[in-house]
Formats: C-alpha cells, structure tokens, sequence
C-alpha cells in the first residue's frame, strides 16, 4: 500500500523535474545525454548556461515538460547548494502530468551526436536568504521517445552535469522569485471550520508519514519494491527517488508555509 499510495508523487521524480504522473515510462537507461553548465555573464541574477548533447547513435525526442528544457512552468531544472554544501529552498512546482495528453509541442528533437542550449535563472525559483557564492548542478532523468514517435518505449535517459559556481545577490535574486500564485499551495485558509481544518491537518500528516516511509524504502539498496517500480537499482536513481520523497515530506509537514 505504501508504494501503490504514493508511487504517483515519484513515478517521474527521478526525471529532473520531480514530478506526479500517470501512464509514466519508469524504465532507465545510462546517460546518452551529457549535460555542461557554464554561468552566464549578464544583467540577470544567477543564470546558467546549458548544454546538451545527444551522445548516443539515436535521434531524440526529451520530453521539455516539467524537465531541465521546461522554459514555461517553474519546475526545479538545478540544484543549488551554499558555500556549506545546504541546499537552498526550491520555491517553485511540481506539475502532474498525464502521458496520454503529450503532443509533439511538448518534446524537443535532438538528432544523434548533435547539442542544444538553454539558459536558466534558478532565481525564478530558489529562495538566496543571503549573497555569496553558490554551485550549480543539473542532475535527474528526462524521459525520452526514439524520434520521430513520442512514446515512452524508450527508457528515461539518466544525466548530471558538471558544478558551476554562480556569484548572487540575495536582493536582486528575491526580485526575480516567481511566488505570486505558489504561495497558498498547502497554506490552511482562516476561514475553514473545525471539520475542514481537522482533515486537512490529518490529510497532510499522512501525507508525510507515507512520503518518510518511502524515502527509507528507496534509500534500502535491498528494496525490491523499488526495483519493482523503477526497473533500476542504481545509486542515483534512488538518491533522486529518495531527495523528492522528502521534499513531499517536508511540504505536507506545515499548514502555514509553501
């Protein structure tokens, strides 16, 4: 029951973006994409540049939704780490996506042996609480459909880049945060009675038990549930599955922030 509750919170969070999903491909490949950051110099506040290479002998479709490519919706496409190795606090969203509605709007080509580049601006969607020196890394899944089909027979491709580091101006950064309609996602409304607010408070408590149980279950290289799911038992892999586990747990355990 743990799994089957909450195998749709995680189905796609090991592709880069975190995310919930239905009809999800959860087969995983070895990296065929490899990925380098370089920081970008310019007016803007903490962006990278990213490169992306086709290093494999197939054409690509990757899916751009909720992934590294996503440049529309605020998906966590880079983590970032203070000069203490802390992560700073992702601020942005983890969309749902169903399979069966993609269009090919939604994927990006990339022939064999050929490269793409993006620019990021993490501070879209990671809160800088001071400036400094910061390092930047790509790391995660992107599910991918041998080109032209965009069906998911083809295993996500795995990928991390190199580290970056990224100078910020914690002001400057702040002015650039995307919060205006993320930050009532689990807020508890003053206005909802007794009933609703017992459960609401029940639901997320819940909510965090099961996703701190199956951050523990994927961290167990002895999982077969994992493996069951996955069809991988590599070390990455699980250290993605386990990272938005306790993201989910970390959300469901307060009424009063993000």
């Amino acid at each position: 029951m743990l799994w089957s509750s909450l195998i749709n919170l995680a189905a796609l969070t090991v592709a880069e973006a975190h995310l919930n999903v239905h009809n999800s491909p959860l087969e995983v490949r070895d990296a065929t994409l490899q990925v380098t950051l370089e920081p970008v110099l310019s007016d803007r506040v903490a962006e990278v540049s990213a490169t992306i290479k086709n290093s494999g002998s197939s054409d690509l479709n990757l899916l751009k939704v909720g992934t590294i490519l996503d440049d529309k919706l605020p998906v966590q496409r880079v983590l970032i780490a203070d000069d203490l190795g802390n992560h700073v606090p992702f601020r942005g969203i983890e969309p749902s996506i169903r399979y069966d509605a993609l269009k090919p709007s939604h994927f990006q080509l990339l022939p064999a042996g050929e490269s793409l580049n993006i620019t990021i601006d993490p501070a879209k969607v990671h809160l800088f609480e001071k400036s400094g020196t910061y390092s930047v890394t790509a790391q995660g899944l992107i599910p991918a459909a041998l080109a032209p089909l965009t069906d998911f027979s083809h295993p996500a491709i795995a990928f991390k880049s190199n580290t970056v580091s990224i100078e910020v101006d914690a002001d400057a950064a702040a002015s650039r945060l995307v919060t205006a309609a993320l930050v009532e996602r689990t807020n508890l409304q003053p206005g909802c009675n007794e009933t609703t607010l017992d459960a609401s408070t029940k639901s997320l408590s819940n909510c965090q038990a099961l996703a701190l149980a199956a951050a523990a279950d994927a961290a167990d290289p002895a999982s077969k549930r994992f493996v069951e799911y996955f069809r991988t038992n590599s070390s990455e892999a699980r250290d993605v599955v386990v990272a938005r586990f306790r993201s989910v747990a970390e959300e469901c355990g307060t009424t009063d922030t993000g």
